[in-house]
Order: structure tokens, then sequence, then C-alpha cells
């Protein structure tokens, strides 16, 4: 929920946008060009056309990644580890991200969980 606020406060006070719609860089979001089953479910008036940094999709893939190598057995970790590069792929090739925007939100995503881990220590009850 940290990394969220953290997310939200920045899509809100300093908007930027992605890739695919600067002109003359030829990039295309390859997801919307072959289908639009998702749009079901994001409606483009509920989606923040300029919330391209951070990238939450890489940092809460790495989040779930962190978790996957931590609690799962030795064999199904590697998993953990891939997760969040093939998520960094794909929002960099489908024009969405930038390579700095995965970076952030990873960093994002890292920093809240050293201060929830922080609190944690801290107050052990809550």
């Amino acid at each position: 929920m940290l990394s969220v606020a953290v997310g939200v406060l920045i899509f809100a006070v300093f908007p930027m946008a992605p890739p695919r719609l600067i002109p003359g860089l030829g990039l295309i979001d390859t997801v919307t060009l072959h289908s639009d089953a998702y749009r079901v479910l994001q409606p483009p008036s509920l989606v923040n056309q300029y919330a391209a940094m951070p990238s939450l999709h890489v940092g809460w893939d790495l989040l779930v990644g962190l978790a996957i190598a931590r609690h799962t057995n030795r064999g199904f970790r590697v998993v953990g580890f891939v997760l969040p590069m093939l998520m960094t792929a794909a929002v960099i090739l489908t024009g969405n991200h930038f390579l700095i925007d995965g970076l952030v939100g990873s960093a994002i995503v890292i920093v809240s969980l050293l201060i929830v881990a922080g609190i944690r220590l801290r107050h052990p009850t809550a």
C-alpha cells in the first residue's frame, strides 16, 4: 500500500508520457494493436495515459518475485528472479515504459518494503 501511495503521488505531481506517445519514436503499444480485450476492465476513461513513471508493474512484479524466491523451494526460486525481468522487457517492448520507469518502480517497492520491515521490527504486533 505504501508503494501505491508513493506511485499515485508521483503520477499526480509529475505526469509523464510513455514512450509510445512521444511523436517521432515510432513506438506502438503492441497489446492495443493486437487485442482490445483488456479494455473491458480498463476503460480508456479510467486510465491515466500519462502515468508512465514509475512503473508499478515492474515494482510489484519484483515484490512478487521476492516473495516467490523467499518462500518456495530451491527449484522454483528462479521464477522469482525471472518474473521482474520479464515484466521489465514486456513494458519496454510494448512502448509503455522506459527502463528508468521500471528502475524507479523497483526502487519505490524496495524502499517501501524496507520501511514496513523496520516498522514490524519495532512493533512486532502491528
